[in-house]
């Protein structure tokens, strides 16, 4: 169990060069008045997929603490709703094809992804007690 918290623990460096990598082309597509391509459908997918992938470490680290009787919900309980709102936000990422405007699909994806890294912070932080490495 104590590979999968390591792995947990440094995912997040992974999440966070994706979600940099989303945040800096949604914004380059928004002011630049690009169309949506496959690129960009794919690092929105990617986002997601890594968060999901971050999720799924943490619940599984989650039962551990659970199977031992040391779940401490104030620490452990609030970790997972915030893990699982930004997990959500990843999601909502809207690169797939509707009505709105190319411009309207980036500035959403720009907001969604950067609040949905902004909460995985926030969740380090509240983890660990303050921003650790």
């Amino acid at each position: 169990m104590q590979l999968i918290m390591t792995i947990h623990g440094h995912w997040r460096w992974i999440l966070a060069i994706v979600a940099v990598v989303a945040i800096v082309k949604f914004l380059i597509g928004w002011l630049g008045n690009q169309k949506v391509t496959q690129l960009d459908k794919t690092i929105a997918n990617a986002f997601a997929g890594v968060m999901t992938v971050q999720l799924v470490l943490g619940v599984i680290n989650i039962i551990y603490v659970l199977s031992l009787g040391t779940f401490n919900p104030r620490l452990h309980g609030e970790h997972l709703l915030t893990g699982i709102i930004a997990v959500a936000l990843s999601h909502m990422v809207p690169m797939r094809k509707d009505d709105r405007p190319d411009q309207a699909r980036f500035r959403s994806g720009f907001i969604l992804t950067l609040v949905s890294l902004i909460a995985a912070v926030m969740n380090v932080i509240l983890v660990r007690g303050g921003w650790m490495y």
